[in-house]
């Protein structure tokens, strides 16, 4: 039941669906007269618990209530824009004290794809849906086979010069999204001040405090910045990823998404979810660390056959702690469009011996031990969230390869 309405709710609301489940204990027939009704008995609350990637805890009342009452009231607000590269897109917000600050993706089926988490507005649960025809079919093709994330780069059977039209589309929707948060909360990035001495007293981490529109991923910044030996006690220099050559260390996979849809999601990163996220408004707290930031080194094959070319990317490492599990933001700052990459994480203790490191969570790409594949870096700031299965801070060392 409870699956159900997670994953189907809109689709029983707008009458295209109904489901009767009949085992020895439940006798549930649903539709869209009696649709509220069962939320409310198995999601007496509007809170969703545990991490945006744990499809176990969704909760999916307050992603109704935002369709359900649109434009009812003051807490209840409809968006609507027509996007190049997909069409018409609605977006439906519906603003609570408590709410996780979330939004769940849907199109044309009406079935929950993803959710991600935004940090622009405070309190709220949003509902994102594309169902016309030419966007639907989009973002079909950008599914994964676990219908848990929209990106390019699943993408099959389409010469290069025709995907520019997916990476729009990804872009697009993005941007979307972040402006209808914006107009909500009232943020302008035109009225930003630089307060002269404000960031000693600030945990946020430098990068971090220019990504606030940045979702996981793609850039939001083509600054290239410049690399500092001064670090804060909150996070890593800027550091580069070329050095001496490295053997890349794969041991078992975890693999998963950082965001999920009727998964795993951000297993993907779901739910993009992938999925997907850093809170980058918010003050992510990060803790010191005593170890000073590193640089790995070079490859030769991923393991696969492929050749693997090192290639130079300044980055920081921001951790923080989200709903009790400890998430390493790994801030990227590219000066090219780079595919296919992989990322080789390592880290040490300070007598020098190295720590085995296995990545259980990722909101791009696809983790197997310690080693991050097919990730696809744009020109500018990406930034990437990571889980270790220990869940303990690490300051980690980084060699970046892209596949050829």
């Amino acid at each position: 039941v409870r699956s159900v309405l997670n994953n189907f709710w809109l689709a029983i609301h707008e009458d295209r669906l109904d489901v009767i489940i009949k085992t020895d204990d439940v006798n549930v027939e649903f539709d869209e007269t009696n649709l509220e009704q069962i939320m409310d008995e198995y999601f007496p609350d509007e809170v969703e618990h545990g991490t945006i990637g744990d499809i176990y805890q969704w909760n999916p009342k307050a992603y109704y209530k935002a369709v359900k009452y649109k434009e009812q009231s003051n807490d209840y607000l409809y968006f609507e824009k027509h996007l190049e590269s997909i069409g018409l897109v609605r977006m439906y917000i519906y603003r609570n004290d408590g709410l996780q600050n979330r939004i769940s993706f849907m199109r044309k089926p009406a079935m929950t794809v993803y959710k991600i988490g935004r940090s622009l507005l405070s309190g709220y649960a949003a509902t994102v849906v594309c169902d016309n025809e030419q966007g639907n079919e989009i973002l079909r093709q950008m599914e994964n086979a676990a219908h848990n994330q929209w990106r390019a780069e699943n993408v099959r059977y389409k010469a290069k010069e025709e995907m520019q039209v997916y990476y729009d589309a990804r872009f697009q929707l993005n941007e979307f999204v972040k402006d209808t948060l914006k107009s909500v909360s009232g943020v302008d990035n035109s009225t930003r001040m630089d307060v002269a001495g404000l960031a000693d007293w600030l945990t946020i981490p430098e990068e971090l405090l220019n990504s606030e529109e940045a979702f996981s991923g793609n850039a939001s910044s083509t600054t290239a910045g410049s690399p500092s030996n001064d670090n804060s006690g909150d996070e890593t220099g800027l550091v580069t990823t070329i050095g001496d050559k490295i053997s890349l260390n794969y041991k078992p996979p975890a693999q998963s998404n950082m965001s999920g849809s009727a998964q795993e999601s951000d297993g993907e990163e779901l739910v993009d979810i992938g999925p997907d996220n850093v809170n980058e408004t918010d003050n992510p707290n990060p803790e010191p660390s005593p170890f000073p930031s590193d640089q790995l080194v070079n490859g030769s094959n991923n393991g696969d056959g492929n050749a693997l070319v090192p290639i130079p990317i300044k980055f920081r490492i921001a951790a923080q702690t989200q709903d009790e599990e400890m998430v390493h933001n790994l801030i990227l700052q590219s000066d090219s469009v780079f595919s296919d990459v992989q990322l080789v994480l390592k880290t040490g203790t300070d007598n020098g011996d190295e720590l085995e490191l296995n990545v259980l969570e990722t909101n791009e790409g696809s983790a197997m031990g310690n080693v991050i594949r097919n990730v696809n870096l744009v020109e500018g700031k990406n930034i990437i969230q990571i889980k270790f299965d220990d869940n303990l801070k690490h300051t980690l060392k980084l060699a970046a390869y892209e596949a050829q």
